[in-house]
């Protein structure tokens, strides 16, 4: 089961572009289009341009049906197998604070990235 939240960052002509964040057994995050209401269309041709600006916020992001892009956090902390350094560092109240300022930061960057791509280009 995944939980996570996603926010609509863009809408026009019955497309919206939404970014959202995932936690299963990792933390990733990124953005996705429906159209009309339907999600799983990020792999139509029609959206390509869309894809292509995601790249270049962050050549890490990759797509599928689902995602235009989608990536983990720079440090992936895997909470499956709970055993590398980086989830243990998270007992650290200073090194808790440090990691998710850097996540957030690092999604706070890639949306206005995004959002500056929208609203300049109009796109669909």
């Amino acid at each position: 089961m995944n939980f996570g939240f996603w926010v609509k960052l863009y809408e026009q002509n019955s497309i919206s572009v939404h970014f959202g964040l995932e936690l299963h057994e990792d933390i990733y995050f990124g953005f996705t289009v429906e159209k009309n209401g339907e999600g799983g269309v990020s792999n139509l041709t029609e959206f390509n341009e869309l894809k292509n600006i995601v790249a270049e916020i962050n050549p890490n992001y990759t797509n599928n049906q689902w995602w235009l892009g989608w990536r983990y956090t720079e440090e992936i902390l895997n909470f499956r197998t709970f055993n590398t350094q980086a989830v243990f560092d998270l007992a650290d109240e200073k090194k808790l604070d440090e990691k998710t300022n850097a996540i957030a930061e690092d999604i706070i960057k890639d949306i206005k990235e995004m959002k500056k791509s929208l609203e300049g280009n109009l796109i669909v």
